[in-house]
């Protein structure tokens, strides 16, 4: 199974868990139950794409519903999806999850020293004070004059191919009404990304020795950036 199958089912899982008919006998706690982390784009997708399609999924035999199926349309209804509409999601998806942050702050504070101990012994992973790790990475991809996090060699090649395989495939006619908003769609960067690949490999250790310069550079000009950032604070 794929890591993007594997990925889709989880979100399937999850999703489909408020829609179940089967009772779910809950341990009762000595706390509130923590508020529900924000929904990413695809999740807020898919919530749209099963609501209005649920009944087509439905085993008429027993009722269960077919995750695997699900998964699979709604997945290629995802990258099939025109960029301005996928902006639409991520937008939502902001909102949603800075107001499941606003909701954990109010629940953490909430908590009593002893409720909060029972809280973590519940958990495998810690409970993250409001302002911890999470709070901070956001806050410091937000921060004006944030250069951006580097990013590898290979990616900076791709980034720098893309227009022209996206050319390519186009007049071989690989791929039919592959961009969208001036997006590429799934079936476009599949090809895309091997593509890609392919060319990577083609090229020499100098050529290659170019990129992992430039990866160097955005690094340290990251980390100077992120060292005056968090002396400020």
């Amino acid at each position: 199974m794929s890591l993007l199958r594997s990925g889709l089912l989880a979100a399937v899982r999850v999703e489909t868990r408020a829609f179940s008919t089967s009772p779910i006998v809950l341990k009762k706690k000595d706390y509130p139950a923590p508020p529900k982390r924000g929904a990413s784009p695809y999740t807020l997708f898919f919530q749209d794409y099963f609501s209005k399609n649920r009944s087509n999924y439905l085993d008429p035999e027993n009722g269960r519903l077919k995750i695997t199926d699900l998964a699979r349309d709604c997945g290629k209804a995802w990258g099939d999806l025109p960029y301005g509409e996928v902006q639409t999601y991520t937008e939502a998806s902001k909102k949603d999850r800075a107001a499941a942050q606003a909701a954990y702050e109010k629940w953490y504070t909430s908590l009593t020293p002893e409720q909060l101990r029972a809280a973590q012994a519940d958990r495998k992973r810690p409970i993250l004070t409001p302002g911890g790790k999470e709070a901070f990475k956001r806050r410091l991809d937000d921060a004006p004059g944030n250069p951006g996090r580097p990013i590898g060699p290979f990616f900076l090649f791709l980034r720098d191919m893309t227009p022209k395989i996206a050319q390519e495939a186009q007049a071989k006619t690989l791929v039919q009404d592959g961009v969208s908003d001036g997006k590429p769609r799934m079936e476009l960067r599949r090809y895309i990304g091997k593509r890609a690949g392919e060319l990577w490999n083609e090229l020499t250790d100098a050529q290659k020795e170019e990129y992992k310069k430039k990866n160097r550079e955005m690094r340290e000009k990251y980390d100077a950036w992120k060292k005056e950032y968090e002396e400020k604070k």
